[in-house]
């Protein structure tokens, strides 16, 4: 094999281990569709199929096994030398711990984080994924740095601004032609597959059908966002995501998209970080970065 793909067998192991492109993409300070192009190079160089998707991210088919003993042992090596020289090199790094909720993390935020380490090469950054109330929990709780949110959040230690603004989308399987008839069908329960249960976008969607509706209507808890646009794909329902998401996902998926009315469709997105003398100059000058380019 070629020593130039070793590389890209250790971004196979990566998306292994996290069992998703997205939180690869993330952990690997680059954007999804870099992942996904190292892999289709690498499978095009092995002529195998190294991924399949499932309904919570993708697997490892039995070629990609088989690669993986290989990637694994390539990692280790990988571990053992950064360990030897991390001994005898300069001080550790600064760090910034960065939360964010998935959907945001996945269409704004990687770009931000892969241009900033560029700018900041000195610096180490890693990316979490939560709930907004759990990252703006966890911001509290000192574990986290900054947080990109779904709601504004201000307190005396918590100060936040408003970065980016998305609207809405309805996705459903290619079948469905028109939204206003699936609400108006007499029969059969409306399937919505939610990331998890209490999403606000959803409870967004629940308002406007209870209004335009008499429709009954079942949730189905997915888990991950990429569950969702497989269960949605395969037909097991409709969702609603920002357009943003859903336009960088959508490359590859037989999914249809619809418009909602503006008074619901539009969400903005909040940058919070603390207020007191605990917030780094590293998340400030990071915070200052973004906004300048929000």
């Amino acid at each position: 094999m070629d020593a130039r793909l070793l590389p890209d067998l250790l971004v196979f192991l990566e998306v292994v281990r996290c069992g998703s492109l997205t939180q690869a993409a993330l952990r690997l300070n680059t954007v999804q569709p870099n992942v996904t192009a190292r892999i289709r190079k690498l499978e095009q160089a092995l002529g195998a199929r190294l991924l399949q998707r499932h309904a919570r991210g993708v697997r490892p088919t039995p070629a990609g096994e088989a690669a993986l003993t290989i990637a694994t042992r390539l990692g280790a090596v990988m571990d053992d030398l950064r360990s030897e020289f991390r001994t005898r090199g300069p001080a550790r790094r600064a760090k910034i711990r960065i939360g964010a909720i998935e959907t945001v993390a996945a269409s704004h935020l990687q770009p931000l984080v892969v241009s900033f380490t560029r700018r900041r090469p000195d610096v180490e950054m890693s990316v979490h994924t939560a709930s907004s109330l759990s990252l703006l929990k966890q911001l509290g709780q000192r574990e986290l740095d900054v947080v990109f949110v779904s709601r504004a959040a201000g307190s005396d230690n918590i100060t936040s601004q408003h970065v980016f603004r998305d609207e809405l989308a309805v996705i459903t399987a290619p079948a469905v032609r028109s939204f206003a008839k699936l609400l108006d069908e007499p029969r059969g329960e409306l399937k919505i597959v939610v990331q998890r249960l209490g999403c606000s976008y959803t409870a967004r969607l629940l308002t406007y059908i209870a209004t335009r509706s008499k429709r009954k209507y079942r949730l189905l808890e997915a888990g991950t966002l990429e569950s969702v646009l497989s269960l949605v794909e395969a037909g097991a329902g409709i969702a609603t995501l920002p357009l943003a998401f859903v336009d960088a996902q959508r490359a590859g998926r037989k999914i249809r998209r619809f418009t909602l009315p503006r008074d619901i469709r539009v969400v903005d997105t909040h940058m919070a970080l603390r207020a007191d003398e605990r917030a780094t100059a590293l998340s400030r000058d990071f915070a200052e970065w973004v906004s300048r380019r929000a």
